[in-house]
């Protein structure tokens, strides 16, 4: 680090006071995720310092310190609204609710999920069909009729289902997968419904 830079961050340090217990940490060069801190510009009523950094795509955003070490920022927002492989969340794939899509996977097979108990650890699952593919998914349950729709297993004893893969004509399994509005979720349980 050169002496221009040891100089501004002493200046910055000395204009923002540290509360006791809160030590400050030098991040500038550091880079987390896509952003890079340059300087200190602030600090907030609990003493927690604020960098500016810059974005690859290069963007400027303001940070906590604590957001950049910890991981909880790491892009001005240019990578918002991409799956995990980087790919671009579409207006449509939003529209289709990959979201619940990805929902449903992780209730029936993340056993860290908190509604896995009710899901995988009963033994429901996704067919092959529907867990494989988002585009399938799409295609049997059709576009999200409003953004306050849930997915939901027509019969809730049974398995999310397409009813026409080749493991649901094996297995014997129907098609068991629709939109419902939350109350006909609710209707829906198990718990309200009598074998």
């Amino acid at each position: 680090m050169t002496n221009v830079n040891n100089t501004l961050i002493q200046k910055s340090i000395q204009s923002f006071p540290v509360k006791r217990g809160i030590r400050f940490r030098d991040l500038s060069g550091q880079t987390f995720g896509k952003l890079t801190a340059t300087e200190v510009i602030g600090k907030d009523s609990n003493g927690q310092f604020f960098w500016n950094c810059t974005c690859k795509c290069g963007n400027l955003k303001k940070v906590r310190s604590t957001h950049l070490t910890r991981g909880a920022v790491k892009s001005c927002g240019c990578s918002m609204g991409r799956y995990g492989n980087g790919q671009r969340i579409t207006a449509d794939k939003k529209q289709f609710g990959w979201r619940s899509w990805k929902c449903i996977q992780n209730r029936c097979y993340q056993r860290s999920t908190g509604n896995w108990k009710y899901y995988g650890a009963l033994g429901i699952k996704m067919c092959a069909a529907i867990k494989g593919s988002f585009d399938y998914f799409a295609s049997i349950v059709g576009v999200k009729p409003t953004p306050k729709h849930q997915v939901d297993r027509i019969n809730p004893f049974g398995h999310y289902s397409c009813g026409e893969c080749e493991e649901c004509l094996r297995e014997g399994w129907t098609m068991n997968i629709r939109w419902a509005t939350q109350i006909e979720n609710q209707n829906n349980k198990r718990r309200h419904l009598k074998i």
